[in-house]
């Protein structure tokens, strides 16, 4: 969720609460540190990773993509950025 929520290069605090809503301050505190830490690449891996442990049925996959699309528009810029890579981690994870 943050790969989404940083696409234009800021993470809004509406996107912040919403990531927030499903975790708590610690958690999302460690996902924070390693987003930090990580490129393109390794935040991809990470979510093909989870996909095994979280993501196991369509069903979960499209809640999820659903959470995703709730969070690009939190800070009411929805970026054809955000839809382009929303749409490509749907593919991925299909």
């Amino acid at each position: 969720m943050l790969y989404i929520a940083s696409l234009d290069q800021k993470i809004s605090e509406e996107e912040v609460e919403n990531i927030m809503s499903g975790i708590d301050q610690e958690t999302f505190n460690k996902v924070l540190t390693l987003f930090k830490k990580s490129n393109d690449m390794e935040i991809i891996e990470t979510l093909q990773n989870c996909k095994k442990r979280f993501l196991e049925t369509e069903e979960n996959i499209e809640q999820f993509i659903q959470r995703l699309t709730e969070l690009a528009q939190a800070d009411e810029k929805h970026s054809p950025i955000e839809i382009a890579n929303i749409n490509m981690l749907k593919r991925m994870l299909i």
